[in-house]
């Protein structure tokens, strides 16, 4: 765990970007008190994450964690979710709290990995979570709005995840639909064609430097966000800083990173039932399909839930 967080230093050029509830006078204190944590077990008992918005103050419980509820339903207004999904990303987190005896506040890079998973079936898995890829985003976004974790630290060990969707909650769907379309201009210019992980590194840089702006996107910030990356993933981040240069962001374009050696993929046939994960890559390797990739990825997620839910079921045939 860490102590209470401390104001990061400002650029002494730009200020730096901050979230519509990130200055609210909430109480960091990073330690969980006792009637907190008897609130959280007591709301937990009474099956809180279908109960009424957790913004009513009418309960002895709600009044008793009024300073860990006021900035997460803050963070949930802001991130403009389902209600439900913001109900149930409030229990997890308090659920978290109760758990780990501190509140978010004081949860270190490596305890929100944890609390997020490495995976949508990680995060299912220990917070038991029905509607996991929705939760689990607004999850994020509220550490993200609340600036509770470095944001490449954790973002970028979260797996295959919805990059936009995330950043649509942190900085509003009109402005990430302006950024998009303002970089793709000169790229379609150029000839390229505006595909998926183009478009996802675009919202991991914002994403990971934490702010909308294009400004913000330094060349020194995005040599630093592409160096782990993988090698697809660094041929989009050349063609941002591109992008980045005709439109005046950046002096000079970025030169082309050297190859990353020992990138290993994320084992996506885990859990997955042996015939079925056979039959899908035997149908990838002979597929004439420009989306045979993007399928292959759907077809392994109907193959683990169907172990999970159906495992008598191995074979398409079936």
């Amino acid at each position: 765990m860490k102590t209470a967080r401390t104001s990061q230093t400002e650029a002494p050029t730009r200020e730096r970007w901050r979230s519509a509830v990130e200055d609210g006078l909430w109480d960091h204190s990073p330690d969980l008190a006792d009637e907190e944590r008897d609130a959280i077990l007591v709301l937990k008992s009474r099956r809180f994450r279908l109960g009424r918005r957790c913004a009513k103050r009418n309960r002895p419980q709600h009044q008793a964690l009024e300073r860990l509820l006021a900035p997460l339903q803050a963070a949930v207004d802001v991130a403009d979710c389902r209600a439900e999904s913001g109900r149930v990303a409030i229990f997890v987190i308090l659920d978290e709290c109760a758990r780990a005896g501190a509140s978010f506040w004081g949860w270190d890079d490596d305890h929100w990995v944890e609390v997020l998973g490495k995976n949508s079936r990680a995060f299912t898995a220990r917070h038991e979570v029905a509607i996991a890829q929705d939760v689990r985003v607004v999850v994020a976004a509220i550490g993200v709005l609340l600036d509770c974790f470095d944001c490449p630290n954790v973002l970028r060990r979260l797996g295959r995840f919805q990059r936009r969707t995330l950043a649509d909650k942190v900085f509003g769907r009109d402005a990430m639909e302006a950024v998009g379309e303002e970089i793709a201009g000169p790229l379609r210019k150029w000839g390229y064609v505006i595909r998926v992980p183009l478009k996802n590194a675009i919202y991991d840089a914002l994403l990971c430097n934490r702010s909308p702006r294009l400004v913000d996107l330094t060349a020194e910030v995005l040599d630093e966000l592409r160096r782990p990356c993988s090698n697809g993933t660094r041929t989009s981040y050349f063609q941002i800083a591109r992008a980045l240069a005709a439109l005046g962001y950046l002096d000079k374009e970025l030169p082309l990173a050297p190859p990353r050696s020992g990138f290993q993929r994320e084992d996506l046939t885990q859990g997955v039932a042996p015939t079925w994960a056979e039959w899908v890559e035997r149908w990838t390797a002979t597929s004439t399909l420009k989306s045979r990739r993007d399928i292959r990825f759907h077809l392994l997620k109907m193959g683990r839930w169907l172990q999970r839910h159906h495992p008598e079921i191995t074979e398409p045939q079936q």
